[in-house]
Formats: C-alpha cells, sequence, structure tokens
C-alpha cells in the first residue's frame, strides 16, 4: 500500500511538474507571430476545422493533408470560437495526458525509469514548443505513447487493449500514414500471447476493426474523388520527390518545377511537367515515378542522400520545416530553458536504455518499434524536426530506463561500470557527426516567414523590414527578394521593385509569379513590348495560368495588334468560358466603348 501511494505521489509530482513547465510557456508564446498567425498547413488546418464545425464540409477533392487533425479540431471549435489560442490550451492537456501515458509505460520498467521518463518528458522543451502550435504533432505524439501504453504490458495484452491498440494505430496512420507499419506489430504481439485461441482471434478482429475504423472513411473519400485507392492522404508522392531527387540536401527542400506559392498540391506543377492535365491522384504518382528514378538512376548518390537524412534524424538541431523551434527557443528565455531538455539528452539516455541489461521488457520493445517506424518517415522522405517530435514519448521512456540503468551503473566498480555506461561515448561520437543545419539559413527563413505572416495582417511595412533582415542574413533567399518586391509595389516603388524582382529571378529560376509581375510593371509603364518577353517566358513557366494569357492579350491590344490580342483571348474562352480575368478585361473594354469582334462582345454581355 506504501509503494502504490508512494507511486502515485510521484505521479502527481511530474504532472505538476508538466503543467507548470506548460503554463509558463503558453502564457509566454500567447502573443508570439509565430505562434497566432498560422501559415501553409498550420492555416489549412485552422480554415478547414472552422469550415467543418459551421457545417461547410471538407474542401472539394481528396485529401492532400491528414484530415483526422482538423476533424477533431472542428469538435474543439464547435464548443469555443475558432482560435489559436483554443488549439494551445486543448493540447495543453494532451501534453499532460502524454506525459501521464509516458510515466505510466515507464513505470513497467521500475520506479526510477518511471520518474526519469515522466520528468524528461515533463520538461521536454521541444514537445512543449509543438504542442503550442497548430500542427498534429501533439496529437501524433499522444496516440503513440497511448499505443505503448496499451500493448507494452508485459504478458498477454487484453481484447480491449488489443482493439484500442489497433485503434491507436489507425489514428497514427490517419496522421501520418507511414505508421501502418506499426499494426503487424499488435498483430503479431496478440498471435504471440499465451491466451487461448478464441482470445487471440477476438483479439485480432477487434484490433483490425479499429484500425479500419480510422483510415476507410478518408481512403474512401480519396477512392469516391479521384476513382482510384490512395491511402489516407494524396501527398506521398510529392512528399517522396522532394525528399528524393537530385537536389535533395535530406531535409525540406522544394525541387525545381514545383511552384509551392501557387500550387500546394502540387497538381499543376506535376500537369506542367508531364505535358497532360494530371488529377491529384496522378499527379502522386507521377511524383512518386521521378523520386523512384532518381534512386535507381543514382544509386550512390541516393546512398549519400539517405546516409545525411539518417544524420539529420539525430542532429542536435531542431531542423525547421515551415515553423522553426529553434527560433522560438532564441526569442523566449522560458522555452530556451526546457529546451537544455531537447533530442541530444533524451537521444543520449535512451541508448542506455537500450543496451541497458535486465530481463527483457515489452514496453522496450515496443518503444524501439516505435522508434523504427518513426525513423521511415525520415528517411523515405526528408529529415525535419517535426517528423521527430511524436518519437519524442518512446524516446523519453527509453531515456527513463536508460537513467535507471546509470543508477545501477553508479553502483558498479571498474569495468562493471563502464560496460554499463559505455553506450554514452557512441552516442557523443553520433552527436558529433551528425549534419548541423545552418542556423543563418534557418535565422533567414524564420524572419522571411515573419514577413509573411505581416502581410497576412496587412502591416506591410513590417513585412518589408522582416524581409530585409532575411536578406541581410542569407541573400541568396530568392522568395524573399519577391515578397519585398511586392511590397515596395504597394507603395508605388516600381523600379525598386523591378530591380528586386529581378533579382528574385536569379535565385528562383523562371518563377511564373515573378515573371508575371515583372510583365504587368514594364506594362504599367507603357514598356509593352518588353512585358510580352515577360509575359511569354511566364506562360512557358505555367501555361496553365489563363489569367496570364489575358493580360498578354491586353499588352498586345495596347501594341495596335488587335487580331492577335482577340485570338489571344479566344484561345482562354475556349479553355474556360467563364475565366474571371477574361470577363473582366472585355467589360472594361466594353465600357471605354472600345469595339469587339461579335463572339467575344457576347461573351462579354453573356459570360
Amino acid at each position: 500500500m506504501k509503494a502504490i501511494r508512494q507511486s502515485s505521489l510521484l505521479w502527481i509530482g511530474v504532472l505538476a511538474t508538466a503543467l507548470i513547465a506548460r503554463l509558463i510557456v503558453l502564457l509566454s508564446l500567447r502573443g508570439d507571430l509565430a505562434i497566432r498567425v498560422p501559415l501553409l498547413d498550420s492555416l489549412y488546418y485552422m480554415t478547414t476545422a472552422s469550415d467543418l464545425a459551421h457545417g461547410k464540409g471538407w474542401p472539394p477533392g481528396p485529401h492532400f493533408l491528414a484530415p483526422i487533425y482538423p476533424f477533431l479540431l472542428s469538435g474543439l471549435f464547435r464548443l469555443v470560437p475558432a482560435r489559436v489560442e483554443a488549439v494551445q490550451w486543448a493540447q495543453l492537456v494532451m501534453g499532460l495526458a502524454t506525459t501521464s501515458l509516458v510515466y505510466l509505460s515507464a513505470r513497467r520498467i521500475s520506479s526510477v525509469a518511471a520518474l526519469a521518463a515522466g520528468l524528461l518528458y515533463a520538461l521536454c522543451g521541444p514537445a512543449i514548443a509543438y504542442e503550442n502550435q497548430v500542427l498534429l504533432e501533439s496529437f501524433l505524439a499522444f496516440c503513440l505513447a497511448g499505443l505503448i501504453w496499451l500493448i507494452g504490458r508485459d504478458g498477454s495484452p487484453s481484447v480491449s487493449a488489443s482493439g484500442l491498440g489497433g485503434l491507436a494505430v489507425g489514428l497514427a496512420a490517419a496522421a501520418r500514414p507511414t505508421y501502418a507499419l506499426l499494426l503487424p506489430l499488435v498483430l503479431v504481439l496478440i498471435l504471440r500471447s499465451e491466451a487461448s485461441g478464441s482470445r487471440r482471434v477476438r483479439s485480432l478482429v477487434l484490433a483490425l476493426i479499429g484500425f479500419a475504423f480510422i483510415v476507410v472513411p478518408p481512403s474512401y473519400r480519396n477512392l469516391r474523388e479521384t476513382g482510384r485507392l490512395s491511402f489516407v492522404t494524396t501527398s506521398g508522392g510529392i512528399n517522396f520527390y522532394i525528399g528524393n531527387h537530385a537536389g535533395a540536401k535530406g531535409i525540406y527542400s522544394v525541387p525545381p518545377g514545383i511552384l509551392q506559392e501557387k500550387d500546394p498540391t502540387g497538381t499543376r506543377s506535376a500537369s506542367q511537367m508531364a505535358g497532360r492535365t494530371l488529377t491529384a491522384d496522378e499527379a502522386s504518382r507521377f511524383f512518386a515515378r521521378l523520386g523512384w528514378a532518381f534512386l535507381v538512376e543514382h544509386p550512390g548518390a541516393a546512398a549519400r542522400l539517405w546516409l545525411r537524412k539518417a544524420g539529420y534524424m539525430i542532429s542536435p538541431d531542431e531542423v525547421p520545416q515551415i515553423e522553426s523551434v529553434g527560433e522560438l527557443c532564441g526569442a523566449h528565455l522560458s522555452l530556451r530553458l526546457f529546451c537544455l531538455i531537447g533530442f541530444p539528452v533524451l537521444f543520449l539516455m535512451a541508448l542506455l536504455g537500450v543496451a541497458g541489461r535486465g530481463r527483457p521488457s515489452r514496453t522496450r520493445l515496443v518503444s524501439v518499434a516505435v522508434l523504427v517506424a518513426g525513423a521511415f518517415s525520415h528517411l523515405v522522405f526528408f529529415s525535419t524536426g517535426r517528423y521527430r517530435a511524436p518519437l519524442l514519448p518512446p524516446l523519453a521512456i527509453l531515456a527513463g530506463s536508460g537513467i535507471a540503468a546509470g543508477v545501477e551503473a553508479a553502483r558498479d566498480r571498474g569495468r562493471a561500470a563502464i560496460r554499463r555506461v559505455w553506450p554514452l561515448g557512441l552516442g557523443v561520437l553520433l552527436l558529433l557527426a551528425a549534419p548541423r543545419y545552418d542556423r543563418k539559413a534557418a535565422h533567414a527563413w524564420a524572419k522571411h516567414q515573419a514577413g509573411i505572416r505581416y502581410e497576412r495582417l496587412g502591416t506591410y511595412r513590417a513585412a518589408e523590414l522582416m524581409y530585409r533582415e532575411a536578406l541581410a542574413a542569407d541573400s541568396t533567399l530568392g522568395e524573399s527578394w519577391h515578397n519585398l518586391a511586392a511590397c515596395e509595389v504597394r507603395e508605388g516603388r516600381t523600379a525598386e521593385a523591378m530591380t528586386h524582382y529581378t533579382k528574385a529571378l536569379g535565385y528562383l529560376g523562371e518563377n511564373p509569379v515573378t515573371l508575371y509581375n515583372l510583365a504587368i510593371l514594364y506594362g504599367g509603364l507603357g514598356m509593352d513590348e518588353r512585358a510580352l518577353d515577360f509575359f511569354d517566358r511566364a506562360i512557358r513557366a505555367d501555361p496553365a495560368d489563363l489569367a496570364v494569357r489575358v493580360d498578354r492579350g491586353v499588352a498586345l491590344y495596347r501594341l495596335g495588334r488587335r487580331q492577335e490580342a482577340f485570338g489571344e483571348w479566344r484561345q482562354v474562352a475556349a479553355l474556360s468560358p467563364g475565366e474571371p480575368t477574361l470577363l473582366q478585361t472585355l467589360a472594361r473594354l466594353t465600357s471605354l466603348g472600345a469595339p469587339l469582334p461579335p463572339d467575344l462582345n457576347r461573351i462579354s454581355r453573356n459570360p
């Protein structure tokens, strides 16, 4: 009874520590621009969840990003206003639940392991940082911690634990499909249990039902929308290509030809590269073929690339994708202190836990299996701190086991102690050999993202300042040159904008948006012949953008080449009779009394 009371008090102490740490960071981050103004994935999650909460339904087409997270957020937004702060508070509670699961799982190893694992996760800076962002990583960490707790118990798992284990794998796979690899682990543990045959059958059936209950609905929607089966999302192909192409660096780096700012799903980019119109599913398979072609045709380069990904996976740095945990830590003292307990500490202690002696533990086995499944995402796609964040719970459990092993080693002397702690030396060597993320590049990218956020808020002067700071840190950041020029256009500084758009082309290549903007600026200065050159280059870069063709026709019209202009507009009308830019242009010409051919006149009057 005394041992139970002591364990309960330790558990409460760990949760209290986790709560205090999370409250301090949440209150510190509430006004941070990077938190309160979501971008890209976070913006999609917020927008989609809000739409679902208001009964608007899913966006048209198949699921590109994981649908489970905005679906759950929509439930929250039916109860409270759709604000980032609501997500932060909800994920604080989820972080406490994850901490509890880590503690309870490690308690099966030893009381020392439980206390150490619980405190490590309670005070883990990267885990707390991701809990404050509108990203699915904290939810995924909770699912994986729950899976370890459900099926990591020594002995035969109960029927209910097996069913919930399948459900946990389904939730994890719905958030990141590669975690479906954990389903065979659950099934094998059930088959190898000492339970009776009928109980094993019931456990297997319930595990499969739990898994299917989560992953079948989004996969069926993809089938209904595209005519082909895509498991949960259609983003696998483009992510595979981003991580496996000739210019890949092992981290998130968009290949040439993908117009991310206009085409986040890559469907238009794939259509342009393929020379024909592709559906979302066809685009995903097209990119997957490109990635496989690189691996097959360049095996040496592919091997070096995958080795680099493995290095970034264990890097001491939190490699950014969109978000930057490193920059958040630099801006907030509270988070910087908690980030002292980050990946390197957990990694070193976890190596001790994996190599530690003692009786075999299913909790350690399942934790290692979860880490292996998570590593698959890094190697197959690309390495990023976001992919590593859900692996912090199993790392904390193994680290707790490692600290317990270290306590035992402290009691030994001489060679016996060295035999216990030798993995620490190996871990230090691996951390030292791992590639480091360029901090100047991380700072520049964070400033660039801040500029985009200020633009979303309509504070363009502040946005311009951020872009200039980004370029001061990294003058090769073409996106910042482009966005800086856009800010200058808004303030009427055309000459500066044209100079900076031209610089952007030097780093972005034939970016159709930059080319189009230059064409518009030249046209505004009455230099339509020069504008035509940029319109033609923009069309070659992105033939699917009909607005560029319409404005090219305007330049031709102003040059007196009216028949060519009419021909351009007829082509647009044939491709898309209701093209808004075309209708607006024809309506404007009609209002000015400009003569139009009968067919275009009819389009302007009867769109």
